[in-house]
């Protein structure tokens, strides 16, 4: 683990135990268990639809069908003769124009009475909680109150986000329909907010605290829809200053578009990911949550998988009429078992035990982009067997335990417990390779890996850090580049069987290197997948685009731009480290892709890796 010291990793390991329950996970110590998602149906003049039961609902994970259980209205009558409605009120950090055009509209709406069925929560700018209650007196005085008073501003690393968090926690627990109301403007203006530590959040930095609350998520863009108009009227002020030409004028008009499209992505994925819809108002917004309550549907169904990892999972559901549009998440959540929400104390001893043999670990995760700004993460690890202590047993298994913590919320977001048998092969002598893959929303996350060979305490520990982040251009994702030598065996796939996993190719599922090292003798295959929504960028790329192949000072070769057979496009092909002739070390890799404009210049995007050569 380099510097880091082993009382750090368990300290490390154990930190997301008592951070877990800031937001809820199911837990479950029975591996016959079910799931749910809640799902909104409307019909082609886009009115909620009422009136489905189970038999139809269509729901997939991984290309395999799920038997659906159960199929609830959220608008059916409670006991107590009405449905009932938690709504959350989110005053996010905003400009003073959308603080107040905020402020204003939910103090107007209170001025007609709310629904009977309804309970109104608020979690404003200042990071303060009005909780739950039908008496709107208490949410009046605290908005009349931020009326007069101007919000201090966020920095980052401060504690609005878990304050918001928290606020989502408590609309998780409440009994029937959950709905979230989120204004912001999403505005940086540079000469307003001068300082760069100040921050904004948008709906995506919590859909995922969303979906857990099951709840859809009404977006407000609170200071109108100037937002989203190129400049608001700076071009004007830009362009009067004499000494400004006409192409920066028009290049800083570009750059402010495509900000503004991505402040507008913004505000509809967030809607489009739980359920809701995007309002141009706070009035519209709760309008539509009114209106939206016969379309709402919790599905309960039965996964075909067995794993209680507490980690997402992507499901597909679909109503199989004409004409029906269906929005809701895409991924459930599973439960985590008892098991897997802690190290075990074999292996605590074992890391605080420093005369133990250490294993040689390597961990390492590559993001594969979906829509939404979702990505899916495939995280892997490789333990070696330190050659000085001899060679394992062939029947000695090892013990892997994973947790995947995120860090930008301090929740635990998966945990997996396993035994592998050590591996033997001529090329892979006394090795254990680990992988997994898990849907991630945008933000930072730490894989924390350990293992212990029981017999004779020998352990291995690694922690790999990092983030995703939503993509810029909707229209066109790219992969990382993973390298791998070999296809997973029988013995080593963990999990479901997944039909659209990202690393399966021609049939074969994919075994990256964590540490990217290989022997001269090997022939790792290189792997880069594009994914384009547009059928006409697609096949753009496909007949126009070119791709490019290039490992340290060698030449770069060209490659095939293909169609995948799962999805999107891929590029791949062998990489001959014998032919290369690279010298043992780290060398660089660079996948670049290429593109002809009408005007004849070329535009360049590169990825780039590394890999290691071994002596």
């Amino acid at each position: 683990m380099g510097p880091r010291s082993s009382t750090l990793f368990v300290c490390l390991l154990l930190l997301p135990n008592h951070l877990h329950s800031q937001v809820p996970v199911p837990q479950s110590s029975d591996p016959r268990w079910t799931a749910t998602v809640q799902v909104l149906v409307r019909d082609k003049e886009g009115h909620p639809l009422a009136g489905l039961g189970s038999d139809d609902f269509t729901l997939t994970e991984g290309g395999i069908r799920d038997r659906v259980l159960n199929v609830r209205s959220l608008n059916q009558s409670s006991n107590n003769g009405s449905s009932q409605t938690s709504v959350l009120l989110v005053i996010a950090p905003a400009s003073a124009p959308g603080r107040n055009a905020a402020i204003k509209g939910l103090l107007k709406y209170l001025d007609s009475p709310i629904p009977p069925s309804w309970t109104l929560a608020l979690i404003d700018d200042t990071g303060h909680y009005t909780p739950f209650a039908h008496d709107p007196a208490v949410l009046r005085a605290r908005l009349q109150q931020l009326a007069h008073e101007v919000s201090p501003p966020q920095f980052f690393g401060e504690s609005w986000p878990t304050e918001a968090s928290r606020a989502v926690q408590q609309l998780a627990v409440r009994i029937g329909r959950h709905a979230i109301v989120f204004a912001n403007d999403f505005e940086l203006n540079v000469r307003e907010d001068p300082d760069p530590r100040l921050v904004r959040y948008g709906p995506s930095d919590f859909t995922s605290d969303a979906i857990r609350a099951q709840a859809a998520m009404y977006t407000v863009e609170a200071s109108g829809p100037h937002v989203t108009i190129p400049f608001g009227g700076a071009a004007d002020d830009i362009a009067e200053r004499s000494s400004i030409s006409g192409q920066q004028v028009a290049d800083a008009m570009v750059i402010d578009m495509v900000q503004a499209f991505q402040t507008r992505g913004d505000f509809l994925s967030g809607a489009n990911e739980t359920g809701g819809l995007a309002a141009s108002d706070i009035q519209e917004a709760l309008s539509d949550v009114a209106a939206d309550a016969a379309g709402y549907y919790q599905i309960t169904f039965v996964p075909n998988l067995q794993d209680t990892d507490g980690a997402w999972h992507p499901i597909s559901v679909s109503v199989p009429r004409r004409n029906v549009r269906l929005r809701g998440p895409r991924y459930y959540l599973a439960p985590i078992s008892e098991n897997q929400q802690k190290m075990q104390s074999t292996m605590l001893a074992a890391l605080e035990n420093m005369s133990a043999p250490r294993l040689d670990a390597a961990a390492h995760a590559w993001l594969f982009p979906d829509s939404g700004g979702v990505h899916t993460a495939l995280m892997a690890a490789d333990f070696s067997w330190p050659p000085a202590a001899g060679a394992p047993p062939s029947d000695r298994k090892l013990q892997i335990y994973a947790q995947l913590v995120s860090e930008s919320r301090g929740q635990l977001v998966g945990a997996w417990l396993n035994e592998q048998p050590w591996k033997q092969n001529a090329s892979e002598a006394h090795t254990i390779h680990w992988q997994r893959e898990t849907p991630l929303y945008p933000g930072r996350y730490s894989l924390r890996v350990v293992a212990l060979d029981a017999v004779t305490g020998g352990v291995g520990t690694r922690e790999f850090s990092f983030a995703v982040y939503p993509s810029a251009i909707a229209n066109f994702r790219l992969s990382e580049i993973i390298l791998a030598d070999r296809c997973l065996a029988a013995e080593e796939v963990q999990g479901r069987t997944n039909l659209l996993d990202p690393v399966l190719l021609n049939g074969c599922l994919l075994a990256p290197s964590a540490s990217a090292s290989f022997s001269p003798a090997q022939t790792p295959t290189l792997v880069l997948r594009l994914y384009t929504i547009d059928p006409k960028l697609r096949n753009t790329v496909l007949k126009q685009w070119k791709a490019y192949i290039s490992v340290g000072d060698e030449p770069r070769v060209p490659v095939p731009i293909a169609s995948a057979n799962i999805r999107g496009l891929v590029i791949t092909a062998p990489l001959n480290l014998q032919q290369l002739n690279l010298q043992p070390g780290v060398h660089p890799i660079e996948v670049a892709l290429e593109a002809k404009a009408d005007d004849g210049s070329r535009h360049t995007i590169a990825i780039r890796s590394e890999l290691t050569i071994t002596p």
